[in-house]
């Protein structure tokens, strides 16, 4: 005989899927459920109503002890009842019997077993009297009362009591009595009837020992002698009762019942939550009931019937992704009004609906943002209402929206995607209908800390001054505009500039046509504001030009000064001359530049009426230099209507103001007088479209003094806000004019001042560069004059030489050289500390040998590669620097001049050994190898940039000389000098790539080891070490079964982040280069890091995060045997988030050709998990490949699953390999 088996979680039998799937199953629910909510047990009653008659004095002690004794406990209650009723007092019976249905508040919130049972799609009835099942029925649907037992009533979306409900005490049936009537009465044996013979039958929450339902069904109705079992009946045993339930199931089958068992040893009576949780899903994705009501839903909304409506609300009651994809087509159909009302008297819109931010349980202080499912229909409703609008439809919106905005303002719900909504709605509502508390909603949920500028993004979509009134558009106004004080030089908003300019722009014209003054006193205001924060404020030399902010390219794109500069001008220039007319007054005669600028741009924008406020001017206006753009482009625009009287004003005004001298020029009288004349040409140049003869008689007079051409002032603010640019006192055209004699003078003799606007030395040394490229075929001739010019300038040299193409200038490179080698050594001679500017000159020109003459030339001159290795090997014995501290050593090497030297001649003796020694075994000149064998000597080499340098070029110094490598690898790499060796240690890991003969060479001399041992301050060397172990082992150079190998101490110090490295390297290896061998050790090393993880001490979380990376290492392997499949399976529940799992679904797609079952298998874990990946076209893919090789449940399965979650993605392929007449 064989043992029925007993599972915590049995599977859920065909026949009940079969059943749903013909809309045939019922769900007979008994006292075990309610129990599981905290009710009582009839037990529990009866004894509670036994010591009630005792505790009241109408039985004695004897009686009670006799009547509590008794087995039957229908027979007690109904005892109890008459002893009750005879005393009248039946109300105490009653109390009893409501105190027992009540159940636990704790248990009925977090896990009610009413949640999942009523999404079985099933006809429902109870013999229970409680009311815990009733709020998932709309009331009309609760049928309790005889009459309602019908068989031709009988529907699905209805829930009946068939021993009534305690809310009406006529219908209870608890006495024997009234079992009696009530099984004998016809109408309710042809209602039990029907469903018993029409119906598959599933009892949750009998015991086998409480079937009076069983008993009635069999005895009455029963004829299937010799059919197989109809109805099911989950009965909860311990593991190890099999041979009891096997017998009670001989018994039962008879019946037409079958037995399933579900062990309760964890969880005792509790584990059918468990058990009916998991089924609801399994309805749900094994059967056709989710595509058919999705199909049926879509259909409703499409084509409206209100006979559907009751029925359509109970579906989507209690299946949210049913809800939630009601709401979905609500929101996009075109007559969303028509279930409105209807879903607002059902509490779909309460606030409390509204869903809370949810904290990352994996990253504390990460929060996710859930959408309302409700959100996108009331938009609709709201739509649709703008374009057609009707009172009832806006009453209803607004009492909506007033009631979200209104919730718990203490304790606010913030949910930026409802807020957004709420905005949209508003933004809706017909005109005059937005009031007050609608802007203030807006402004509090702008402030939120979960607005991250996706509330901005929705107000920048509309014409806010037109659907708002005056009043409601200032104060929005205002509260956008606001600033943030800072300690930075600049001010920012409280909202993202680019939003701010959006709606600024969407606006500015309508509110400068119907509101422009009281807008620019708001702008006014915030400047006020910026100022009296910061009284130094760079508010004023953070704009170029008040006529056109928004074209300044001064390269720090939109600021919010800008945005407030420019909003406040273009308000001042909509407000009328007269209306502003005081303003510009008082603003032309601040303190603070930025408002006398606004004041000249207005003038000249408002000229006609306005002018007489600057000739009015007490103060020469010229002084003012913040104004001189501003000033400058009135007098450009508007000199042509200048009168005479204002001519000679202006005239007056620019041979009386004072101007700037520079230092280098206040006692000389002759340059005083040249840069004076140019500066009063600056204004006059404007005036000459004027015409008028005094200006053009004054400008021709300058302009003999200075003809130098008048640039527009526009660029004098940049100087600030670019990035700073160096003045030069020549230009490359005056160097041209010079002789070489004479640039030398010029450039030994030129002295800076420490003013920026002044010239300076850089900015010469620029022109000189230019002036070195343009003219390098004259220049090159001549190169030995410029020895003896400052050392910034002979940096500009090779500067230029650097960006000159000398591929076709390979003729002057002798030349060149010559230059350089006598240049060098006038560097190193006298240089003379660290921070000497000769030393970055040297750097510079040994970078340009290393980086252009070594690349253009082969070296098979004799004379230029002699040359460069002379230039080389002298800096070296002649500069002794000490060494740079910089992050690591390979920069430190890379910025010095004895590290960029032995780079240099790394590189020059690859470049000799191709012409000189390519079949040679040793590939490097003598010298070069003598002196850097004597180099290794620390006592002769203390810069430890000659140790990164071995470590850099490592491999290169292997092809030259494998011989000198190895029998130095010990003075390479020092142990006995601890930062020499970490010096050549991390520049060979952080450097060089990994060459398998090193390594071997490296770990047989315990450099490996030592460094393992070693705690590097740079993550990525020992990252870096990692990789190295890692590629040696899959090479075969490690084992994980010798405990002395690298690979094996690597795992045993047992560090996460070194671990994490490892799972993460290995997964990224390149695919197409690991082979047959490689991916049988990775399976291994698969196994080890589940043993080491495992076997931790402490089993951290970050334990089981990488126990799940582990399993993207799927994707690398060829064969998914047993200990993969399982290992998958185990760890792949530790996944946190859907997008880790890339890797996964990619390794799945590749086994899913040869091994589709396994790859089933483990897609349905995932999914039983709620992991569900969101990769659709791979998806799509595995999913026909099930169907394709024969697993179509489980393809079913992952259709049904993604559909619950609202994704659609697969529904076609699951209509294609289903038979369409299900739908």
């Amino acid at each position: 005989m064989t043992k029925c088996k007993i599972f915590d979680i049995p599977e859920i039998p065909d026949g009940i899927i079969q059943a749903v799937n013909d809309k045939k199953l019922a769900v007979f629910i008994g006292a075990g459920v309610s129990r599981l909510l905290g009710c009582w047990g009839w037990d529990r009653l009866a004894s509670e109503l036994v010591n009630c008659c005792f505790e009241n004095g109408y039985i004695n002690f004897k009686e009670k002890e006799t009547i509590g004794y008794m087995n039957d406990q229908k027979k007690v209650i109904t005892m109890c009842y008459g002893i009750l009723d005879f005393n009248n007092k039946k109300e105490l019976f009653y109390k009893k019997m409501k105190k027992a249905l009540e159940g636990k508040q704790e248990k009925i919130k977090d896990k009610n077993i009413y949640d999942e049972i009523s999404d079985f799609n099933a006809l429902y009835i109870t013999t229970n009297a409680d009311e815990h099942f009733d709020n998932k029925f709309s009331p009309n649907n609760i049928k309790y009362k005889e009459q309602d037992l019908c068989k031709d009533k009988l529907n699905k979306d209805k829930l009946y009591h068939i021993h009534g409900s305690i809310k009406d005490r006529k219908s209870l049936v608890f006495t024997v009595d009234e079992y009696i009537k009530r099984y004998n009465a016809g109408k309710f044996n042809d209602f039990m009837k029907e469903i018993s013979s029409k119906y598959t039958i599933l009892f949750i929450g009998y015991g086998l020992a409480e079937f009076e339902i069983l008993d009635f069904l069999v005895t009455k109705f029963y004829d299937g002698e010799g059919k197989l079992p109809k109805h099911y009946a989950l009965v909860p045993y311990f593991k190890g009762e099999e041979n009891i339930c096997e017998y009670e199931r001989f018994y039962y089958k008879k019946l037409g019942i079958n037995i399933v068992p579900y062990a309760k040893d964890t969880l005792g009576y509790d584990q059918l939550y468990e058990v009916i949780k998991k089924w609801r899903k399994d309805i749900n994705v094994l059967s056709i009931v989710l595509q058919q009501s999705f199909k049926y839903i879509k259909e409703c909304v499409e084509n409206f019937n209100e006979k559907n409506v009751e029925n359509v609300l109970q579906k989507i009651k209690n299946n949210k992704s049913l809800q939630n994809e009601f709401f979905n087509q609500l929101a996009v159909t075109d007559k969303p009004n028509l279930w409105f009302e209807e879903l607002k008297n059902q509490g779909y819109f309460l606030p409390n609906n509204n869903p809370t931010p949810i904290e990352d349980k994996y990253n504390k202080g990460y929060y996710s943002i859930p959408k309302w499912n409700v959100l996108d229909f009331l938009f609709n409703v709201s739509d649709k209402n703008k374009k057609n609008q009707d009172i009832d439809i806006t009453k209803l919106l607004i009492e909506i929206i007033n009631e979200i905005i209104s919730y718990d303002k203490k304790n606010r719900i913030e949910n930026w995607r409802t807020d957004d909504t709420i905005i949209k709605i508003i933004m809706n509502l017909p005109q005059g209908k937005i009031d007050e508390k609608h802007i203030d909603f807006i402004i509090t949920a702008l402030k939120s800390k979960w607005n991250n500028g996706f509330l901005e993004d929705t107000l920048a979509e509309y014409e806010l001054a037109n659907i708002l009134n005056k009043e409601q558009m200032l104060k929005l106004l205002d509260n956008i505009l606001e600033i943030n004080p800072n300690d930075n030089r600049y001010s920012y908003g409280k909202i993202d500039i680019y939003w701010l300019q959006q709606i600024l722009n969407k606006n500015k014209d309508t509110m400068g046509i119907k509101y422009p003054f009281d807008a620019a006193n708001i702008g006014l205001d915030k400047i006020q504001s910026i100022i009296k924060n910061d009284k130094d404020s760079y508010i004023c030399y953070l704009i170029n030009h008040i006529d056109s902010i928004e074209n300044d390219d001064d390269g720090l794109g939109i600021t919010y000064e800008k945005e407030l500069i420019n909003f406040t001008r273009d308000m001042l220039q909509y407000c009328s001359s007269k209306e502003i007319r005081e303003k510009i007054k008082e603003m032309i005669n601040s303190n603070y530049a930025i408002y006398r600028r606004l004041a000249i741009h207005i003038i000249r924008y408002h000229y006609e009426k306005s002018n007489d406020i600057f000739w009015g001017l007490e103060k020469n206006p010229l002084e003012d230099y913040e104004s001189k753009y501003e000033i400058y482009r009135l007098l450009e625009d508007k000199s042509k209507i200048f009168n005479n009287d204002e001519i000679d004003k202006i005239l007056y005004w620019i041979e009386n103001k004072t101007y700037f001298i520079p230092k280098n020029y206040k006692n000389d009288e002759e340059m005083k007088k040249i840069g004076i004349a140019y500066n009063k040409k600056e204004f006059l140049y404007p005036l000459l479209n004027s015409k008028n003869e005094k200006v053009i008689s004054l400008y021709n007079k300058y302009n003999k003094i200075n003809p130098t051409p008048i640039e527009h002032p526009e660029e004098m603010h940049k100087v600030i806000v670019k990035d700073f640019n160096y003045i030069s006192p020549l230009k490359v055209q005056d160097l041209e004019k010079m002789t070489i004699e004479q640039i030398c003078k010029f450039l030994n003799e030129f002295k800076e001042s420490n003013d920026f606007e002044e010239p300076s030395e850089e900015g010469l040394a620029e022109t000189f560069e230019k002036y070195i490229i343009v003219n390098f075929y004259e220049v090159v001739e001549e190169l030995n004059d410029y020895l003896d010019i400052p050392v910034i300038y002979q940096d500009a040299i090779i500067s230029g030489f650097n960006k000159i193409d000398l591929l076709d200038n390979s003729v002057y490179i002798e030349k060149i050289l010559d230059f350089l080698e006598k240049l060098s050594e006038k560097f190193y001679i006298n240089l003379k500390s660290e921070n000497d500017y000769r030393k970055s000159s040297l750097i510079s020109l040994i970078r340009f040998i290393d980086n252009r003459l070594l690349e253009i030339n082969d070296l098979d001159n004799d004379k230029i590669s002699r040359t460069i290795k002379y230039i080389l090997i002298k800096i070296l014995e002649n500069v002794k620097e000490e060494d740079v501290v910089c992050s690591n050593y390979v920069t430190s090497a890379l910025n010095t001049i004895r590290g960029r030297c032995y780079i240099a001649l790394v590189k020059y003796s690859l470049k000799v050994a191709k012409f000189k020694f390519l079949n040679e075994e040793i590939k490097w000149e003598n010298d070069v190898k003598e002196l850097f064998t004597k180099n290794l000597d620390k006592e002769k080499e203390l810069s430890l940039n000659y140790s990164a340098v071995l470590g850099m070029y490592l491999p290169q110094l292997m092809y030259l000389d494998k011989k000198w490598v190895v029998q130095n690898i010990d003075r390479i790499f020092d142990e006995k000098l601890e930062k020499y060796w970490q010096a050549a240690m991390e520049s060979y890991l952080g450097y060089s790539r990994f060459y398998l003969d090193i390594y071997i060479l490296m770990k047989e001399h315990n450099h490996y080891e030592k460094a393992l041992r070693t705690n590097f301050n740079d993550k990525g060397i020992n990252e870096r070490l990692i990789q190295h172990i890692c590629i040696a082992y899959l090479n075969g150079e490690d084992s994980l079964e010798e405990k002395t190998s690298l690979i094996v101490k690597l795992l045993d110090k047992q560090d996460i982040k070194s671990l994490e490295h490892v799972v993460e390297f290995i997964l990224t290896a390149k695919n197409e280069n690991i082979d047959t061998n490689m991916k049988l050790r990775i399976k291994e090393l698969w196994r080890k890091l589940i043993f080491v993880l495992e076997n931790n001490s402490e089993y951290e979380e970050a334990h089981q995060k990488l126990l799940f990376e582990l399993c993207k290492w799927i994707n690398l392997i060829d064969v998914l045997d047993e200990d993969v499949v399982m290992w998958v399976k185990k760890y792949i529940l530790n996944c946190r988030h859907n997008y880790e799992t890339y890797w996964i679904i990619k390794g799945l797609l590749k086994h899913g050709i040869k091994q589709p079952n396994k790859v089933a298998d483990i897609y349905l874990v995932m999914i039983e998990n709620e992991i569900y990946p969101r990769y659709e076209n791979e998806i799509r893919m595995l999913v026909t490949m099930f169907y394709n090789n024969g697993l179509k449940k489980q393809a079913d399965e992952i259709c049904n699953s993604y559909l619950s979650k609202g994704m659609k993605f697969l529904q076609d392929i699951y209509y294609k390999f289903n038979k369409a007449d299900k739908f």
